[in-house]
């Protein structure tokens, strides 16, 4: 009985226990630690885009102050910033679960891609000869959308720590107007109106959190690893968000030229290089939950109690536990206690999603009357890492000796194949008889030969 059961078990192990490493190597992908009894992962994954144009509304006011001839720029941004991360939410126990969150290598990215809207105005308060000169319009020709700056940048997710995509213009010409009768609609005037502008134009991300609602307190840069809550199953699902701040911020740089003709005099505007700073524009936001499956083992065992009924002192009787594992992830057996005169054996480690698998409990009472105990599985399961089976049994019959004073009866083959004997009532010696066959002739002739010495002196 002993052998084939443990054949049995010998050879599902075997089988279990290549199911077992196959799929540990599927979930682990070298992001769980050596020390944990479980671990299992899912892949997550964030995306914000917003379009353009933020609320920026940025006016240079008349430029250089107390100047006959001056020069006012209004802009807007326009285009769009978008930013990706993705990695694993990673779950790993002893109880109770840990969550945690691993970035996929170079898995995150931010770009932007604005263009700047330009409003320009002129304005010229001029005296000459005594009569003052004023005017005040727009820079016609200038196009709504001046240029474009473009910046990506990959990165490490998950960006506590911000990172930034940054774009860079060439230094470029914008506007080059005569100014004419129909410009500035003063008679005798002349002369032109030009500017470059060039941009550095930024966009960062910086990570703040991943909520997780009421399912788990929220991860940040100072709390890697939380409790995770549950109940039991084969899986869980968590739906974390990725909260953060987007910002913007540039410098857009313009270079005005311009020169007034009027009655033979000449104005012009001296400003090299004319800086608009441009935010930071700091921007709270929050991405649409990823949702993230988490396999689990789920060991189960086939009832509460085994009961071995009425078994002889000195004898033996094995049971069996059934273990099957429900859940998604491969289970396995870790420890298995059990006190008295239990004991508890398997070759199952391991059991893949679905299997089942054997421990083999023995009950061998060695004094009459009832016993009881609990058999202890501990497994890799997290919600319920210890299965407890209660195991009991009833010894009957007489105690067996263990010591030289008892006195016990046992008919059996004697080493030289004859047939032993040990005798009752002996005084407590308990010690094997001479064989009852071959001894026998020769007793019974002696006996004879001191009969017939007997007769023979009576007779002298």
């Amino acid at each position: 009985m002993v052998t084939r059961w443990r054949a049995a078990l010998g050879a599902l192990a075997a089988v279990w226990a290549w199911g077992a490493s196959t799929a540990h190597a599927q979930v682990a992908g070298g992001r769980c630690t050596g020390s944990a009894a479980g671990c299992t992962e899912a892949e997550i994954s964030f995306r914000h885009r917003e379009g353009l144009p933020v609320e920026v509304d940025i006016d240079t006011d008349w430029q250089p102050r107390n100047s006959p001839v001056q020069v006012r720029f209004r802009l807007a941004l326009v285009g769009h910033t978008e930013m990706r991360q993705q990695g694993w939410l990673v779950g790993q126990w002893p109880e109770p679960v840990q969550l945690s969150v691993a970035g996929a290598p170079m898995g995150g990215s931010l770009e932007t891609d604005w263009g700047l809207q330009l409003l320009a105005r002129i304005r010229l308060n001029l005296d000459v000869e005594g009569r003052n000169y004023a005017w005040e319009g727009n820079v016609p020709y200038v196009p709504q959308v001046d240029f474009r700056a473009t910046g990506r940048t990959v990165f490490d997710p998950w960006a506590f720590n911000e990172v930034s995509a940054r774009g860079v213009t060439m230094r470029q010409r914008i506007a080059d107007v005569p100014i004419t009768d129909a410009f500035v609609r003063i008679p005798g005037v002349s002369g032109g109106f030009s500017f470059d502008a060039g941009a550095e134009i930024e966009a960062g991300w910086r990570s703040v959190r991943f909520d997780f609602g009421l399912l788990a307190d929220p991860i940040t840069a100072s709390t890697m690893q939380v409790q995770g809550r549950f109940s039991a199953g084969p899986f869980v699902e968590y739906s974390p968000v990725l909260e953060g701040v987007l910002s913007y911020r540039g410098t857009l740089r313009v270079y005005p030229s311009m020169y007034v003709s009027l009655l033979g005099r000449r104005w012009a505007l001296d400003l090299p290089n004319l800086p608009i700073a441009v935010g930071p524009f700091p921007r709270q936001v929050r991405t649409m939950p990823s949702l993230a499956h988490l396999a689990l083992p789920d060991l189960q065992t086939d009832g509460a109690v085994l009961d071995f009924g009425d078994v002889d002192v000195g004898a033996h009787r094995e049971e069996t536990v059934t273990l099957r594992n429900d859940g998604e992830l491969t289970g396995a057996v870790l420890n298995l206690q059990t006190e008295g005169p239990f004991r508890a054996e398997t070759s199952v480690r391991s059991l893949p999603t679905r299997a089942r698998g054997l421990v083999l409990v023995t009950f061998a009472p060695v004094a009459p009357g009832p016993s009881e105990s609990t058999l202890v599985i501990e497994t890799n399961d997290p919600d319920t890492p210890r299965l407890r089976v209660t195991v009991r049994g009833n010894g009957v019959g007489a105690m067996r000796p263990d010591t030289p004073d008892a006195a016990a009866v046992d008919a059996g083959v004697a080493a030289d194949g004859g047939e032993g004997l040990y005798a009752v009532g002996d005084g407590g010696c308990g010690c094997r008889s001479a064989p009852s066959r071959a001894p026998v002739a020769p007793v019974w002739a002696a006996a004879s030969l001191a009969l017939m010495g007997r007769r023979r002196r009576r007779k002298n």
